[in-house]
């Protein structure tokens, strides 16, 4: 099925006609697990590695073994088998068919695997806040799918500084009622209220052999400012390497430092601060390097 028209043809037949509902469409592939992967490869699908190549360079060198990752719309375990080839080992998943669950569950390379809808009603799925690492979903937002209020639940399950990368056929964002107009809008409107920050958006032409796609990459954040950990630690690492005096205390009668257990700078209580944010600070010749942070995850300044 690798002509184009024909792959467009019978995904929206069998999987987005809007009069079939979520529930029907899930019995559709519970019937099609055993034989869903040969159908997408008929698709040319490019999301699982799109999916590994993206969290990939977000993460630099940091052990991928010892993350861990949610693969949220598992389906057969495509995305999962592909992250964990890439060494993203610690692996749980999402679907709502329990067919497509049972195929991914023997490819064991999955810890916990829950049959469930996501973004329905005021459910919450049965994993604590901040569980995760990194969130990933592939082609799992859209008619007879998971709705945009998905959204929220994915933001709950990851650790602050974690990162949610989300793939979406392309006509989903551009095209379809329901999507279209609210999407985007409400990614941005939970980018305003400092639960996460949009690092990037990226449009790929060979989602599907005829589709493309959308690649959603948010930051967990806090107050709308997010940074690394590895980005302080770049900045302790940069003022380890010049010879400064120790740190005094401010000059306006600051209380005494202490040791950001992060990146080493010098932390100091400003006055008249709030509660919520304080300042590393440490002197460097006559200059400063000044790290503003609102206590979970904030931006590196120089």
């Amino acid at each position: 099925m690798s002509d184009g028209k024909l792959t467009t043809e019978y995904i929206h037949k069998v999987f987005l006609d809007p009069k079939r509902g979520a529930v029907k469409t899930t019995e559709i592939y519970d019937e099609l697990a055993e034989k869903y992967n040969e159908i997408v490869r008929g698709f040319q699908y490019k999301a699982p590695r799109r999916v590994v190549e993206t969290l990939a360079s977000l993460i630099g060198d940091r052990n991928r073994a010892g993350m861990k990752i949610m693969d949220l719309g598992c389906g057969t375990g495509l995305v999962g088998e592909a992250l964990y080839a890439a060494g993203f080992t610690q692996l749980d998943g999402v679907d709502p068919s329990q067919g497509m669950l049972d195929v991914a569950r023997s490819k064991g390379i999955y810890g916990e695997l829950v049959c469930a809808y996501v973004g329905v009603g005021n459910e919450k799925l049965s994993f604590p806040d901040n569980s995760y690492d990194a969130l990933t979903i592939a082609g799992s937002m859209g008619v007879n799918m998971m709705p945009c209020e998905g959204i929220y639940e994915m933001h709950r399950l990851v650790k602050p500084g974690g990162y949610i990368i989300n793939i979406v056929r392309q006509e989903t964002v551009n095209d379809i009622e329901g999507f279209k107009d609210r999407l985007e809008p409400m990614m941005s409107e939970m980018e305003k209220d400092g639960k996460w920050k949009l690092v990037s958006r990226v449009l790929f032409p060979d989602y599907l052999v005829d589709q493309g796609g959308v690649i959603f990459t948010h930051q967990w954040g806090v107050d709308g400012t997010v940074a690394s950990e590895s980005a302080l630690r770049s900045a302790g690492n940069l003022l380890s390497q010049v010879r400064a005096p120790p740190p005094a205390p401010w000059p306006d009668g600051g209380p005494e430092s202490q040791r950001s257990p992060c990146c080493g700078l010098a932390i100091y209580n400003k006055p008249n601060q709030t509660t919520e944010e304080q300042q590393f600070k440490r002197p460097v010749g006559n200059n400063d390097c000044v790290v503003v942070w609102s206590f979970v995850r904030s931006s590196v300044y120089y």
